[in-house]
């Protein structure tokens, strides 16, 4: 009793150390997951930026706003031949259907398309949800800016085709995070990326993840917890379709398991040394009172 009296506000102590380092080091995981995401967001943002500017310059040929086929398909070549990031860029008339194009396109009209109708309703920069290219057959994002004809008036969309490839090629660019996994989502809430990518994906369009289909309509960047599709408890950071990049949901998760082992580990061997100590002091206290005893009986005798 003695002994267990003794070590008993060590063991408080150890608790209390615990218990604050364990909100701590969460705190600090939250913290790491936001900024880890806003790197992310600001890498896209970025991109989202050098195809508006693209798309402004583009806007402004003679080729295109006069709407001369050959020569505006001849000047979209070119541009296109020198760039990775954006698999097609084409001109479309105000009924949707194509002027010209970098490369070979259905003659069908496009004014159906969320991308387009944006544009032309807003009359600036829009980006629409993931498609399927008709002509490349790869995933992409389609960006469009309306332009003005010689009369001043809106008379077309020009737009591109942003390669999902190359989205994931951002996200390697920047300095890897062991446990980290990271998801970007078109405004409907559709997964166009995972990085690492996730079995399950291949051929398929995934939801994004319960804790993260909470905040999709979120107006600032945060963090959320929650358990995914996979079962791994994640700590998330999120930056909303409301702020930069536009109209794209990023979010990057911490395995929270992961991310709080070394202080499961550093309270397991605290409680260990605890214990030992409480066991060494029960031990001695046993000692010194068998000691006692048989000392007061040869005193006795």
């Amino acid at each position: 009793m003695l002994a267990a009296a003794t070590a008993a506000p060590l063991l408080v102590l150890i608790g209390y150390q615990h218990v604050d380092e364990h909100r701590r080091l969460t705190a600090a995981v939250h913290a790491a997951a936001l900024d880890y995401t806003q790197a992310i967001a600001a890498e896209h943002d970025r991109l989202l930026t050098g195809a508006q500017y693209l798309l402004a310059a583009l806007s402004r040929l003679p080729a295109v706003r006069e709407r001369n086929t050959d020569a505006c398909r001849a000047a979209l070549t070119d541009i296109v031949s020198h760039l990775q990031t954006f698999t097609n860029v084409a001109v479309y008339d105000l009924t949707g259907r194509p002027v010209c194009a970098s490369v070979v396109i259905p003659d069908d009209s496009v004014a159906n398309r969320d991308f387009f109708r944006q544009a032309v309703s807003t009359g600036s920069f829009s980006l629409g949800t993931a498609v399927r290219g008709r002509t490349t057959g790869r995933q992409q994002i389609p960006a469009a800016l309306p332009f003005a004809g010689p009369n001043g008036q809106i008379s077309g969309v020009v737009a591109l085709a942003i390669d999902l490839e190359w989205i994931s090629q951002l996200v390697g660019r920047l300095e890897p995070r062991a446990g980290i996994t990271v998801i970007i989502a078109d405004r409907k809430g559709t997964v166009i990326m995972r990085n690492p990518p996730s079995l399950a994906q291949a051929g398929r369009v995934l939801p994004l993840p319960p804790p993260l289909e909470e905040v999709l309509g979120a107006t600032t960047p945060g963090t959320v917890e929650g358990v995914g599709f996979d079962g791994v408890r994640r700590i998330w950071g999120y930056s909303p379709m409301t702020v930069s990049p536009k109209d794209l949901f990023v979010a990057a998760g911490l395995d929270k398991a992961a991310a709080l082992a070394p202080v499961q580990r550093t309270v397991l061997r605290s409680v260990g040394i605890s214990f030992g100590v409480l066991t060494l002091a029960a031990a001695i206290a046993c000692f010194m009172i068998l000691f006692v005893l048989g000392r007061g009986d040869r005193i006795r005798e």
